[in-house]
């Protein structure tokens, strides 16, 4: 028995023995990465006597090598090798690999004073699904198409398979969608558009997936935050009301209102052909037609020039024009009763519960909820009744919620005593579009309860957020909210920022403007000093 162990392990011993030193880089093969990832590699020395490894390096495309052990000034170098205690291997660092990185790295070393060892590995880089310019936020307007902007930079071979998704519903090329290389388009935006769509990039060859989420809101209005001016689109009765506009800044805050009037052409809503047999009396044709404000109706024969005039004709008293019916959208003749539905159960009747109350019954009628549960947010039914018939309206009632942090606040400008920012807006926005973003800035040795604030509307334009008045060569500790018509969001995107020193101005550029919304924009033009 003891004779039979001997033999075995001399079996082993033996085997590893006849093993020729050699290099093993970990992973195996070749790496294909993608640009901007991370990758570390491993060399490892295959020896009987690892204590016998001497100049374990490992070397650049171009020959030269790699940093190493203690030759590092500092731990932010991009690209670098570290020895591993306690074996013969070295292991290299590419940090946010890019295209000048790619290449054949060689690990090499000396083995028993006269033996070189060496292993090579090929580095190729690809440009995985990149969103290039996606907002996800975006805004679209009543009644016209729009376009939902999405540029993706894809590997170039295989190329991507791009899906359009709304509310988890795969869109096709129909009607009102048409798919492009480039983004979704919609034909006549309507509200029921709105909503998150998702761009969903594929490869099925590599296995690759990306998805992006575009929240759409439909807007029927536009804010101009330059001039201040609001511009509706395609003005339902609706939007008629009280409006107000708002002006603030560090040192208060100053607000008017208007009233807007919508005025609604006027549409003949009843005419019918009539005959009559020859010599019949009592003969009408009625005229019912709507607008705002209330039309006049003329009656005129075709064949005649003037107008009939009310009541009995001066050349033809059998003709009478009598009152005119006249019905308008939000009015009726005689006054409507006004009742209020959901699944077609009354309120106020067939459900008592007491957290609504209805106010009125017509012409006018409000019913105000109290949402205790969850089950209060659906569509309710108003519904008008005269004896000429009825009318429904409904509307939907949804939850809202302030929004959650903003994602991100990206630094585009940085002068001596202003800062430009980008926002990404946040995950969830609540349910509601975002309307303004804040910042709260303190310098980095105060404490929040001293620090300022700065509110900003929406920039719908793209030209950003301004933050002025700063110090220059200051350090700024600096916090970012946003806020929807519920209330802000918590604190969040911090960052700490130090302004330029004070120098030469930028040179400006010269707006021209040529025409009604038309503005050039060049370099800095000379003009000739004036002569004394």
């Amino acid at each position: 028995m003891k004779l039979t162990n001997f033999l075995l392990l001399g079996a082993v011993l033996c085997a590893e023995g006849n093993d020729d030193p050699r290099m093993k880089i970990l992973p195996a093969g070749d790496q294909e990465v993608r640009v901007g990832k991370n990758i570390v590699l491993t060399c490892r020395a295959v020896v009987p006597s690892l204590e016998l490894i001497r100049d374990l390096r490992w070397y650049s495309p171009q020959g030269y090598p790699v940093q190493q052990g203690d030759s590092l000034s500092d731990y932010s170098t991009r690209i670098y090798s570290e020895e591993q205690p306690g074996e013969a291997a070295t292991a290299l660092f590419i940090k946010q690999v890019s295209n000048e990185d790619a290449g054949q790295y060689t690990c090499k070393a000396v083995y028993a004073s006269n033996q070189h060892l060496q292993a090579t590995v090929q580095i190729s880089l690809f440009v995985g699904i990149t969103w290039e310019d996606a907002p996800i936020a975006q805004y679209a307007r009543l009644g016209q198409n729009y376009k939902i902007i999405i540029f993706i930079q894809v590997r170039a071979r295989p190329p991507a398979n791009i899906d359009w998704l709304k509310e988890s519903l795969i869109l096709s090329t129909g009607d009102q969608y048409v798919i492009e290389s480039d983004g979704l388009v919609i034909q006549s935006v309507s509200k029921e558009n709105a909503g998150t769509y998702t761009c969903r990039a594929r490869v099925p060859e590599t296995g690759e997936l990306e998805e992006r989420d575009i929240q759409l809101d439909v807007r029927s209005w536009k804010l101009d935050e330059i001039t201040g001016t609001l511009t509706g689109y395609q003005l339902r009765r609706q939007d008629e009301g009280s409006y107000t506009c708002i002006a603030e800044n560090n040192a208060g805050r100053e607000q008017a209102s208007a009233y807007l009037s919508v005025i609604i052409r006027p549409k003949v809503q009843e005419l019918y052909n009539k005959t009559f047999e020859v010599g019949r009396m009592g003969a009408e044709l009625i005229c019912k037609a709507s607008g705002e404000p209330l039309p006049r109706i003329i009656w005129r024969k075709w064949s005649l020039n003037e107008p009939y005039l009310a009541g009995g004709q001066p050349d033809d008293p059998r003709i009478i024009v009598r009152d005119q019916t006249v019905l308008a959208p939000a009015r009726s003749i005689p006054n409507a009763t006004i009742s209020w539905w959901y699944n077609d159960v009354e309120i106020g009747r067939d459900d008592l519960d007491r957290n609504f109350q209805i106010i009125g019954h017509g012409p006018r009628s409000d019913l105000i909820i109290t949402p205790l549960v969850s089950s209060y947010y659906r569509v309710y039914k108003c519904k008008a009744e005269n004896p000429y018939g009825l009318a429904f309206h409904d509307i939907e009632l949804e939850e809202a919620h302030e929004p959650t942090e903003l994602q991100q606040a990206m630094l585009d400008k940085n002068t001596a005593t202003s800062l430009q920012f980008r926002f990404v807006p946040p995950s969830d926005m609540g349910g509601l579009p975002i309307d303004s973003y804040a910042v709260e800035y303190k310098r980095a040795r105060q404490d929040w309860g001293s620090a300022r604030r700065r509110v900003w509307p929406v920039d719908t334009e793209g030209n950003g957020y301004i933050l002025e008045n700063l110090s220059p060569q200051t350090v700024y500790d600096l916090r970012f909210g946003s806020k929807n018509r519920v209330g802000f969001s918590p604190w969040g995107a911090g960052i700490q920022i130090t302004t330029n020193q004070q120098g030469h101005p930028e040179p400006p550029l010269l707006s021209i403007q040529t025409g009604p919304g038309e503005v050039l924009k060049g370099d800095v033009i000379f003009l000739p000093q004036s002569k004394v």
